[in-house]
Formats: C-alpha cells, sequence, structure tokens
C-alpha cells in the first residue's frame, strides 16, 4: 500500500511540476505593471546559451513592443530680402527607456521539448 500512495504522490508530483505557467502565454496576466517572456530551445552550447538566447528573444519582444511617437513641426517664412525655416522635432515613448528596467521574475522549461521560458517584468 505504501508503493502505491509513493507512486500516485510522484505522479502529481510530475503533473504539477509540468503544468505550463499562465504567464507564459499571456505575461500581461501575470499581476505586473508590465512583463514581458522571451524563449529559446535547448542549444548545443548548453544550459547557459539557452539562458542567453532567451534573454535575447526577450530584449527582441521589449524593443518591437516599445511605442514611439515623434512629432514634428516645420516652418517656412519668404520675405522679399530673406528665407526662414526652422524644424522642431519631439521625441516620446509610452513605456520604458531601457530593457535593464525590467527585473528577471521566473523561468519554466518545458519538460516534453526542452524549451526555456523567462519572464521579465516591472513591479
Amino acid at each position: 500500500m505504501k508503493r502505491i500512495s509513493l507512486g500516485i504522490c510522484l505522479l502529481l508530483a510530475n503533473a504539477c511540476l509540468a503544468a505550463q505557467p499562465a504567464w507564459v502565454e499571456s505575461p500581461d496576466q501575470a499581476g505586473f505593471r508590465y512583463a514581458i517572456v522571451g524563449s529559446a530551445m535547448p542549444q548545443q552550447m548548453g544550459e547557459r546559451a539557452q539562458f542567453k538566447m532567451a534573454e535575447f528573444s526577450a530584449r527582441q519582444a521589449f524593443a518591437a513592443d516599445q511605442e514611439v511617437f515623434i512629432a514634428s513641426v516645420q516652418k517656412g517664412n519668404e520675405s522679399d530680402s530673406s528665407q526662414n525655416f526652422e524644424s522642431q522635432s519631439t521625441i516620446s515613448t509610452s513605456r520604458f527607456q531601457s530593457f535593464s528596467t525590467l527585473q528577471f521574475v521566473e523561468q519554466w522549461q518545458n519538460p516534453e521539448t526542452g524549451e526555456l521560458f523567462l519572464l521579465y517584468a516591472v513591479k
């Protein structure tokens, strides 16, 4: 009876460990002000290379998610004696200035595929 109970406990523990966290599919639902996920498949160079590739993936997702607005005003005045031309540009972002603003929060590795997922967020 103890063997059966132990086997069931181990089976349930593996099932719980294998469950994909919700943030893998929906980082915005993770409960942070801003969150982003990067992922990478296993690398020939090992676990550290896989982690770095997943971090690079998160950096790419961060860059793609930035909203940059550029406002430009140009004025031209022409008179008999001179020509004046003025130009002003304003750049504003609605997110964060750099990836370093984010903190590494959690990682999860898919036991079936070996794909590594990293969650970065602003708390």
